[in-house]
């Protein structure tokens, strides 16, 4: 075992450091079991142990529980924040699936649009959700509302380039894919949409009024999965325009 004078070597007057005291422990791991006076007159755990009130006995017992009390509370407060997190987890799953009955029992497009803007809004908790389409007027009728905007040929891809999903902490794109209702938009998750049956592509946007709400390290499972549920009840609904795919092709 290395003696205790050793960590003095070199030092003089100069005080011995925290981490000179920590590196000597860690390379003599038993110091402290076989040398009892350097627990003498110590202060443990915000009490005094002296030789006169321990007779020269340091009890280590406390100090164990004290540690196992700390890893105790530790390994709760983990099991609680797992529970609640379980318990936000089913409550996300319910409100999706009763989005999705929701869609499935829509009888037009005006019922898809209305799901939309309510369930699927509440299902991810924001502000706004909206239906953004590359598509010709006739596909939607005179369809109106804050949560149906037609989008120009090309418009998807600008928006989203390559990516199938886009993650906004801040503002993005907003006034584009949410048109009015952009200025209470200051974070958005863009899905992009592919109705192949009519030709379409599209934006399911989710737009949240607090910045930072969304962000590039949040999974995207969810709505990933909202976003192919949408695409297939479009594909029922949109009513077919046979010169929208040859626009597009041309």
């Amino acid at each position: 075992m290395t003696n205790v004078s050793s960590i003095f070597e070199g030092h003089n007057s100069k005080p011995v450091s925290r981490a000179q005291v920590l590196s000597f422990l860690a390379k003599n791991p038993d110091f402290l079991a076989t040398t009892p006076e350097a627990w003498q007159s110590q202060e443990l755990g915000g009490k005094t142990t002296s030789a006169q009130d321990a007779g020269n006995v340091v009890d280590l017992g406390r100090f164990q529980v004290q540690r196992l009390r700390q890893q105790i509370e530790d390994l709760q407060q983990q099991n609680r924040d797992f529970l609640q997190s379980g318990r936000i987890n089913t409550l996300i799953l319910a409100k999706a699936e009763r989005a999705v009955m929701r869609l499935l029992d829509a009888q037009s497009l005006q019922d898809v649009l209305s799901a939309i803007g309510s369930e699927l809004a509440d299902v991810m908790g924001v502000d706004a959700c909206v239906l953004a389409l590359e598509c010709e007027r006739a596909q939607i009728g005179y369809l109106k509302g804050p949560g149906l905007y037609r989008l120009t040929q090309g418009s998807v891809e600008r928006v989203m380039g390559e990516q199938s999903i886009m993650l906004n902490a801040t503002a993005t794109y907003d006034a584009l894919v949410f048109g009015k209702q952009a200025e209470q938009i200051a974070s958005s998750c863009l899905v992009r949409l592919r109705v192949p049956r009519h030709d379409v592509d599209g934006i399911l946007g989710f737009g949240a009024s607090q910045a930072g709400a969304f962000d590039q390290g949040q999974g995207a499972r969810i709505v990933t999965f909202l976003g192919h549920f949408v695409e297939r009840v479009l594909n029922t609904w949109l009513e077919p325009c046979e010169d929208a795919g040859a626009r597009k092709r041309a």
